[in-house]
């Protein structure tokens, strides 16, 4: 519980509500003040309580014997019984509650009665008399490790105190310091929308350091080696160098930096396409693009390319087999029009159901934003579109 909870200073408040536990009622109660909990108990010190009644400034137990105790109890006052599995406090109804309570000469005691906040509009009253061994626990006195109250519990809150995945739970900044020398702040937004969720969950993965490179089978396997077993240069195979920095890797990457230079210059243009950041390919950081379109691509050929790190690389380790320049611009170029395929069809649905012409146009442009710029990837006509399903054969750029 210790790793849970912790105890704070009692404020006015919890001072108020610490009221003498089990103590039994003399003859005299005039000690016995307005807000005071009174409760009924059966012949056995294990019983719970019969019931409970809350003292008031116009109402306290009778002074001069047991038998006397509540018959000053006025017709309509609460009156309430304990939940037996959620030792909520339950109003009883009805005259009998009255009568068994007037007539009561059992065991009277002072109970801990607390309020609990069920949400953060909803409170109700909790006994707290006699739980088990805790019976100098003061709810009143903790907070769960997250500041919240002891008695506003929430499934999430036991969501997160009963998870071990701790390694989740660190700041992304945390988990990349030995491999960056900036903080890292995902854009979460491009991985979910724009991405298969095959390729948004494994770049979730990346992010969170939660893909088992060898650096990290290293840690746990002293004689599994943390060298990258694709380029052969003696280097451990990190995130950033599995994902980014290994040749394969880059060979990638290059590909996707000549598709968006042809998206914004057009596959005419002489100038050189730009190579971009580590920051800017694995976590997202925003570039500067004149067509939206062109970032719709990019947020597509990251989860591409990223998954097809992975891929080149398990086929090498467990099929030996190593992806050639050509296989891997391939895989890059046929995942796209994958997408685009996709997503044409879904232009061809919003067409069927569009309700005004003006909803039909505004289909179209938007599949054309990103799938017909320069024609790279197609060419449409009409309802008709041809797609351009050769390669093309680019020269490296060399970052």
């Amino acid at each position: 519980m210790n790793a849970h909870l912790r105890e704070v200073p009692p404020s006015n408040d919890a001072e108020v509500l610490q009221i003498q536990l089990w103590a039994e009622l003399g003859t005299s109660h005039h000690s016995i003040g307005p807000g005071t909990w009174i409760a009924g108990y059966g012949p056995e010190p294990q019983n719970e309580p019969i019931f409970a009644v809350q003292a008031c400034r116009t109402w306290r137990p009778g002074d001069s014997s047991q038998m006397e105790r509540f018959t000053t109890l006025p017709s309509g006052y609460p009156i309430f019984h304990v939940g037996q599995q959620s030792r909520m406090l339950i109003p009883a109804k009805g005259a009998d509650a009255f009568d068994q309570i007037r007539n009561w000469t059992g065991k009277t005691a002072v109970a801990r009665i607390v309020l609990v906040e069920k949400s953060k509009s909803k409170q109700s009253f909790a006994y707290y008399g006699k739980v088990g061994d805790l019976q100098d626990f003061d709810p009143v006195l903790w907070k769960w490790r997250n500041g919240e109250p002891f008695t506003l519990y929430r499934a999430k809150i036991g969501k997160e105190l009963l998870s071990n995945r701790d390694q989740l739970k660190k700041p992304i900044a945390e988990k990349w310091r030995h491999e960056t020398n900036f903080q890292p702040k995902p854009d979460w937004k491009a991985v979910w929308s724009n991405c298969s969720k095959k390729e948004s969950a494994f770049l979730w993965s990346v992010l969170h350091q939660a893909v088992a490179t060898n650096t990290w089978r290293a840690r746990f396997n002293p004689q599994a080696s943390p060298h990258c077993p694709l380029c052969g240069l003696g280097i451990p195979e990190t995130k950033s160098h599995r994902f980014f920095q290994c040749p394969f890797a880059k060979e990638l990457w290059n590909f996707g930096f000549t598709i968006l230079h042809w998206l914004t210059e057009g596959p005419k243009s002489q100038s050189p396409a730009k190579a971009y950041s580590l920051e800017q390919c694995i976590f997202g950081k925003r570039i500067r693009l004149r067509m939206m379109g062109a970032l719709r691509a990019w947020a597509l050929l990251r989860g591409i390319i990223v998954w097809g790190s992975w891929i080149l690389r398990n086929d090498a380790v467990f099929e030996e087999t190593v992806w050639s320049n050509a296989r891997s611009r391939r895989y890059i170029w046929d995942s796209l029009l994958e997408y685009g395929r996709v997503e044409w069809d879904r232009t061809l649905k919003k067409l069927k159901f569009a309700k005004s012409p003006e909803k039909a146009q505004s289909a179209l442009c938007e599949f054309d934003s990103t799938w017909t710029i320069f024609e790279v990837f197609c060419v449409r006509d009409g309802l008709r579109v041809s797609w351009k399903y050769a390669s093309p054969d680019v020269p490296l750029i060399l970052w």
